[in-house]
């Protein structure tokens, strides 16, 4: 760790990430960012338990994937990819939560959907430990029905413009856990 102070930072703060260091399974443990961080948001009893606990897998899989980088197990490129795949994995279990939160206030937009488009570093799979995430959303929605349905309805510019303010608060916001990522 003298030779990494960034890791030795997030042991500082969070010992218990050695734990997972020093796990037999982690050279065969791949890249299951996605199915960890369903668990995790199935089981969140609140929004802000969904975020304490995305930023808990963040910040150990971060040191994870740092930790085999620095041993040589993966390559530059490698850990980009993976910390790419941790970056795609929370932005989309992130917004699975926040548009259920969202639809329980403002309803659907009939017709409506929206996916995120990771541009830059997240899009290229080139991102670093340190990386922020550039993100677009786009929607599309049925023009002769632009109001969502939910008891406090809203046009779907508002309605997409909202959801993604949210989606970008639960990836920056600041919990008791710490950070997770700067958007742009």
């Amino acid at each position: 760790l003298g030779g990494a102070p960034r890791l030795a930072e997030v042991v500082a703060r969070s010992p218990h990430v050695l734990d997972a260091a020093i796990d037999p399974t982690l050279a065969a443990r791949g890249r299951g960012y996605a199915a960890r961080i369903a668990v995790v948001a199935q089981n969140a009893r609140s929004a802000e338990e969904f975020l304490d606990s995305v930023r808990d897998i963040a910040r150990e899989e971060k040191f994870l994937v740092g930790l085999r980088t620095l041993s040589q197990a993966l390559d530059p490129a490698e850990a980009g990819h993976a910390y790419s795949d941790l970056a795609d994995a929370i932005v989309q279990a992130s917004l699975a939560r926040v548009e259920s939160d969202f639809r329980r206030e403002y309803g659907l937009v009939p017709g409506g959907r929206c996916v995120v488009v990771g541009m830059g570093k997240l899009g290229s799979r080139e991102m670093t430990a340190a990386s922020d995430l550039d993100l677009v959303l786009a929607y599309d929605f049925d023009e002769d029905r632009p109001d969502s349905d939910g008891p406090r309805g809203l046009h779907a510019v508002q309605y997409y413009t909202r959801l993604t303010q949210r989606l970008v608060s639960a990836l920056t916001v600041s919990t008791r856990r710490g950070g997770l990522y700067e958007v742009d």
